[in-house]
């Protein structure tokens, strides 16, 4: 077993020779102490590299594990439409012609069951109609494929949400 200055194994890693490198790495750890004896600053390295590494891993895996808890669309297999929130926003065009661009204000945003008071019925239908939408369109204006007569009471509906916003 050669040590880390011995030419073949200096060679090996200046070479970018992976495969030398890591079968003498391999007959090391195979001989107990003989690391850790033979190259302590080696060893010391290794140990503080994982200590820098573990909370690094930790953190990114929280953070994974908080985005897939919130369910952030379209992020680890979460679905692209949030259904539970419905937003309400006023958008202007006043801009497009000089700046082009189109504004959006957003005014509430509140629970779909809340606004539509609980009616199951539009709740599916407005569902149906977001992913019909996103389906062909990915356009966010989703009333446009709201069946008429649907459309009215869900539009009716967020009006008085938004009239007792401004009615406090």
């Amino acid at each position: 077993l050669g040590s880390l200055g011995d030419p073949g194994v200096v060679r090996a890693m200046a070479l970018g020779d992976r495969k030398s490198f890591a079968e003498y790495v391999l007959k090391a750890l195979r001989v107990p102490g003989t690391v850790v004896v033979r190259h302590p600053a080696l060893v010391l390295l290794l140990l503080r590299l994982g200590e820098l590494l573990l909370p690094l891993l930790a953190r990114c895996r929280r953070y994974l594990a908080e985005r897939k808890a919130i369910g952030v669309p379209g992020f680890l297999g979460t679905p692209d439409i949030d259904f539970d929130l419905i937003q309400g926003c006023l958008i202007s065009a006043e801009n497009l012609l000089n700046l082009g661009r189109i504004e959006k204000r957003t005014l509430f945003q509140i629970s779909a069951k809340k606004v539509l008071g609980g009616n199951a019925h539009l709740m599916q239908v407005l569902r149906a109609s977001a992913m019909q939408c996103h389906r062909n369109s990915h356009n966010c204006l989703v009333p446009r494929w709201i069946p008429a007569e649907e459309r009215y009471h869900i539009l009716q509906a967020s009006l008085n949400a938004v009239s007792s916003l401004f009615g406090e």
